[in-house]
């Protein structure tokens, strides 16, 4: 067994950061393959599909998190535990 430090892995892992776009991506190009009836998809029409859209471009764009949607989020929290 070997053992790093915090800083010291190497490897594959340590060059490759996955972060949200990856995801969003997936989703955008299987957003219509689900099989799962449990599942609503984008064309149902109870579903804002325009919405669901925009908040997909948005997170594959990485454009979705702002900071003030972070402190609107934070704030509900606080006010949660309040």
């Amino acid at each position: 067994m070997q053992t790093h430090q915090a800083s010291s892995v190497r490897g594959p892992r340590a060059a490759v950061k996955h972060g949200w776009s990856e995801v969003a991506a997936f989703s955008l190009s299987h957003a219509d393959e689900s099989t799962e009836d449990a599942v609503p998809r984008v064309d149902d029409p109870g579903v804002r599909s325009e919405l669901v859209r925009r908040v997909r471009r948005e997170i594959a764009a990485g454009t979705y998190d702002t900071p003030e949607k972070f402190e609107a989020a934070l704030e509900r929290m606080l006010d949660d535990l309040d």
